[in-house]
């Protein structure tokens, strides 16, 4: 058992490791796919576990077999720490998964980090001001600026053809990223509400606005990429390359 001093900062993380992947490939779990020799979800795992503030670490996983994988390829220092980690088993929908995660956070934290797995770069200096914004205006979360130009049509469809697509103003256009991070209280009450009007949302500020809180979105300097498909492994590779 490890203990904190009392006047430290207690804070949570959710990772997120229950994803389908489907565009990976049927037999592919991704947050496992090997990168240089190590699992992708421990480059992620990684830092939050070295973060000072984050004490507690929930890792929302699909099933049993996907846990067993993670635990066998924990870092010694958290394998050594049970009481910094615990499990939540993922449910249908990311939203669902949060959810679950939401449960096993302690009353005792002060705010909560949500991840995805599958974005393996997270920055020591980005969690630092990410604290900060949230500490002081309750939920923020990486972000960057979309430099492409975005068409926007009328109705979903499947064939992109004979369209008069609106064009949306780039400059008020930020593509979100992860971690994001929250007062507990609010993520909480947040994903209460969604789950009693069965509202389905794509990222967790989200929640937050639904709730009409406001956000700060952190502009990220450095690449965040997802391993979504195949094709993103190159890259992956290349930004993870270790520093000889």
């Amino acid at each position: 058992m490890t203990t904190r001093p009392p006047e430290q900062a207690l804070d949570a993380v959710i990772l997120l490791a229950g994803g389908q992947g489907r565009r990976m490939g049927e037999s592919t779990d991704k947050i496992l796919q090997p990168i240089h020799g190590t699992p992708l979800f421990r480059y992620a795992l990684d830092s939050f576990a070295a973060f000072p503030a984050l004490h507690w670490i929930i890792i929302v996983h699909r099933d049993n077999s996907q846990k067993a994988a993670i635990e066998a390829n924990l870092p010694a220092a958290l394998a050594n720490q049970p009481d910094r980690l615990r499990w939540a088993t993922g449910g249908e929908t990311r939203r669902d998964s949060v959810a679950r995660g939401l449960q096993a956070v302690p009353r005792e934290a002060r705010l909560v980090f949500i991840h995805d797995l599958a974005r393996p770069l997270v920055h020591p200096e980005n969690l630092k001001e990410l604290t900060r914004l949230a500490l002081r205006d309750g939920a923020a979360g990486l972000a960057h600026r979309v430099t492409d130009t975005i068409k926007q049509v009328a109705t979903p469809v499947k064939k992109p053809e004979h369209l008069h697509p609106a064009d949306l103003e780039r400059d008020r256009l930020w593509a979100t990223e992860t971690p994001q991070v929250f007062q507990r209280d609010l993520i909480q009450h947040a994903y209460r509400q969604l789950l009693e009007k069965n509202h389905a949302v794509t990222d967790d500020l989200a929640a937050g606005t639904a709730l009409g809180h406001p956000i700060s979105l952190l502009e990220n300097p450095n690449p965040n990429p997802k391993l979504t498909t195949p094709r993103d492994l190159p890259y992956l590779s290349f930004l993870l390359k270790p520093q000889s």
